[in-house]
């Protein structure tokens, strides 16, 4: 499996369990399911969703690279993912925007957490060989779009490049 799909499904399932996101679940007011996780590719379904009512908190896998290094002997990639947290301000005024940011961060906040834990509790945590605290750091961002207000989330992670240098030669003609 490729990089950015294992990354991004795991991204999509702390999205449909976290409870604040809660992609995927039923919207208790409206009675809709809740549509609060994008991936990179669907950059202009989340444009469309943020106008026609996003749920939130949102969560939007932004970015994703990889970059091939080599350390000594030792063939790695650096893989980067991006994951934005938004939230909308009930108005305009500096408290009602502090307090999106404050929730942003909160959702962010759990998921770096959840990572840690289970990181910590298993040795693994999804598609990553490692987590530690280093891995993350996260910007203010907004107004997104004249209207959200959140953080970028950034995971930085290396390991080794096995999906590159192993060559095989049946996949040849």
């Amino acid at each position: 499996m490729s990089y950015y799909i294992a990354r991004s499904d795991f991204f999509k399932m702390l999205c449909e369990t976290n409870k604040k996101v809660a992609h995927g679940t039923i919207d208790t007011n409206t009675g809709d399911v809740r549509n609060s996780f994008f991936r990179l590719n669907n950059n202009e379904e989340a444009i469309a969703q943020a106008l026609n009512g996003m749920h939130l908190p949102a969560v939007i896998h932004s970015e994703y690279s990889v970059r091939p290094v080599l350390k000594g002997e030792d063939e790695r990639v650096q893989i980067t993912n991006e994951l934005v947290f938004l939230c909308k301000p009930t108005d305009t005024t500096a408290d009602a925007i502090q307090q999106a940011y404050n929730m942003a961060e909160t959702v962010l906040e759990e998921f770096v957490q959840w990572m840690l834990n289970a990181y910590e509790e298993d040795g693994s945590c999804g598609p990553f060989k490692m987590i530690d605290l280093s891995m993350f750091s996260w910007d203010p961002i907004g107004p997104f779009m004249n209207d959200f207000y959140g953080f970028a989330l950034t995971i930085r992670e290396e390991q080794r490049a096995t999906a590159l240098t192993n060559y095989n030669a049946n996949n040849w003609l």
